[in-house]
């Protein structure tokens, strides 16, 4: 499946529920399609200086993107527009 995640389609329905405001909360349904997670974790992973490894805040089954120390963080000298 070729997902385009630069153009995701405008949601339908209600939101998901979650289990209240606090930070962080959990989403209690509507989960993304296995293959866009899969995707997105492979986007995210071909940045420079980026990897993956458990979560410090969510559940242990849970992944979470981190960046190597060494790694520079962007400013807004960085972005350049498209």
């Amino acid at each position: 499946m070729d997902v385009d995640l630069t153009a995701p389609p405008v949601r339908a329905g209600d939101r998901p529920v979650t289990t209240g405001l606090e930070i962080p909360h959990d989403q209690l349904d509507q989960f993304s399609p296995p293959e866009i997670r899969a995707r997105l974790i492979e986007v995210a992973r071909a940045l420079p200086g980026v990897f993956t490894g458990p979560s410090q805040v969510s559940v242990a089954a849970l992944r979470a993107s981190w960046r190597h120390a060494a790694t520079p963080l962007a400013t807004s000298a960085t972005y350049q527009p498209r």
